[in-house]
Order: C-alpha cells, then sequence, then structure tokens
C-alpha cells in the first residue's frame, strides 16, 4: 500500500479551488426603492386617491339588480296564488 497523500487512490478527493466574489440578483427579482418623507406621502395620497375614486365609479356596477325573469315569474306566482284567495272573498 502507498502512503503517499497524492496517490492514485487519493484522486477522486482533489477538491477544486472556491470561486469567491459578489452575488448579483437578476434583473426580474424585485428591488426595493428608498423614498423621501414627502415623495412616499405625495405617491401614497395620488394612490389613495385612485382607488377612492375607482371604488366611487364601481359603486353602480356593484349593484345586484333583481333580473327581469325574476320578477316576471314573482309576478305570475303572486297572481296564481291570489286567485284562489280572490275567489274565496267572492263568494262571500
Amino acid at each position: 500500500m502507498n502512503s503517499s497523500v497524492n496517490s492514485n487512490i487519493n484522486a477522486h478527493m482533489n477538491n477544486k479551488p472556491l470561486v469567491v466574489g459578489v452575488i448579483v440578483p437578476p434583473d426580474d427579482h424585485y428591488r426595493p426603492v428608498l423614498y423621501s418623507d414627502i415623495s412616499a406621502t405625495a405617491q401614497f395620497n395620488n394612490i389613495n386617491k385612485d382607488i377612492y375614486q375607482g371604488v366611487k365609479n364601481s359603486k353602480n356596477l356593484n349593484e345586484k339588480k333583481t333580473p327581469l325573469s325574476v320578477k316576471i315569474i314573482l309576478g305570475i306566482g303572486a297572481i296564481l296564488a291570489g286567485i284562489p284567495l280572490a275567489k274565496k272573498l267572492l263568494r262571500r
């Protein structure tokens, strides 16, 4: 047995040199941006104004209206339910 450290038996144990450097993230990663208090407040107010106007304009769209078909079906049902009651009242 060979006692040399660099023998063929230990050849697979040789490590490659380490690569050391600065990690640079890809362009599609989020990069935080710092704002001053004045510009952050102004941007917040603009966004808040846009959201408020959007909600104000969409109120009419979100109102649930009863479809005409449902109104017709309920009307016919009320008439059909009222016929026996009208007959009873007219017999007296």
